[in-house]
C-alpha cells in the first residue's frame, strides 16, 4: 500500500482512483490507519481536490480520517458533491485545517450556516468558503468577508 502512495507522487491520477485510496485509509490497526493517511496527504500536497465525486457518509468518513491527520492543507474543493447538510455536519469539526474550502454547486441549506460561521469564529487561518449555488436563503449571517456566496 505504502509503494503505492510512493507512486501516487510521481503520477496524478484520476478521481476515481483518489476516491479508492481515501477508501482504503480505514484498517483494523489506528497506528496502520494513521500511516496510511499521513502517506496519502504528503503524496496529494497542499490541495485536494474532490469536485464532482459524489460524497456519502463512507467516503465522509474517509475524508475525516485524512484530514484529522494532514498538516498544511490550504485549499479542500468540495464543489458538486451533492453535500447535504447532515454530511456537511460529519465533516465540519474536521475543517479547522483548511485555508480555502470550496462548497459550491451543493444541497446546502440555511441549516449549515450555523456551523459555517463557528468554524470560522474558531478557525483564523480559514480565508475564504465559497458557498455559490446552494439552497441557502437567509444570505445575511454569511454576509462575512470570508464567505464568497453571490
Amino acid at each position: 500500500m505504502l509503494m503505492f502512495f510512493a507512486l501516487f507522487l510521481l503520477f496524478r491520477v484520476s478521481k476515481t482512483v483518489l476516491v479508492q485510496l481515501l477508501t482504503l485509509l480505514a484498517v483494523d490497526s489506528e497506528t496502520d490507519t494513521v500511516r496510511r493517511a499521513v502517506s496519502l496527504f504528503r503524496a496529494l500536497g497542499e490541495e485536494l481536490d474532490l469536485s464532482h465525486i459524489t460524497l456519502d457518509q463512507r467516503l465522509c468518513g474517509a475524508l475525516v480520517l485524512m484530514l484529522d491527520n494532514s498538516e498544511g492543507l490550504t485549499e479542500l474543493d468540495l464543489s458538486h458533491c451533492q453535500l447535504t447538510d447532515q454530511l456537511l455536519l460529519q465533516l465540519i469539526t474536521h475543517l479547522h485545517k483548511v485555508q480555502v474550502l470550496d462548497l459550491s454547486h451543493n444541497n446546502l441549506t440555511d441549516a449549515s450556516t450555523d456551523g459555517l460561521i463557528h468554524l470560522i469564529s474558531i478557525n483564523s487561518s480559514i480565508q475564504t468558503i465559497r458557498v455559490f449555488s446552494n439552497s441557502i436563503l437567509n444570505k445575511e449571517p454569511l454576509k462575512d468577508s470570508h464567505f464568497e456566496i453571490f
